[in-house]
């Protein structure tokens, strides 16, 4: 698991965005090149926001932009706190190891499966 993805998904959350997420374990074939084609490095997260065509990575960066498009440009305390955020946001992952961090075969549906939840 990604603690910097952990800290996109937490700002999303907060800002209650609709947004698809694409998991891109470690040497998953099916969306995991797809970012390498597209940013030209596999890097995660990764975002492509298809309102203004603004494509970046950096979860840090990723967060202020969200904060700045979406929100009314504050980023909560807790996300805003750099390399202290990020080493939370592992910590947060620490019980689930390396689950969820290496591909697994799957079948993808058909649409895309609808989940709402609360990450933060």
């Amino acid at each position: 698991r990604c603690p910097f993805c952990r800290k996109v998904r937490e700002m999303v959350s907060v800002l209650d965005l609709d947004v698809l997420f694409y998991p891109c374990p470690q040497k998953g074939p099916t969306f995991r090149p797809k970012v390498l084609e597209m940013g030209g490095k596999k890097q995660f997260p990764y975002m492509v926001d298809p309102n203004t065509g603004v494509a970046m990575y950096e979860s840090d960066a990723i967060i202020k932009y969200l904060a700045d498009t979406y929100g009314d440009g504050t980023v909560p305390i807790m996300l805003s706190l750099g390399l202290f955020t990020t080493i939370t946001a592992g910590l947060a992952m620490i019980w689930r190891v390396w689950k969820g961090s290496s591909y697994t075969v799957s079948k993808l549906p058909p649409q895309p499966i609808e989940i709402w939840a609360y990450e933060v």
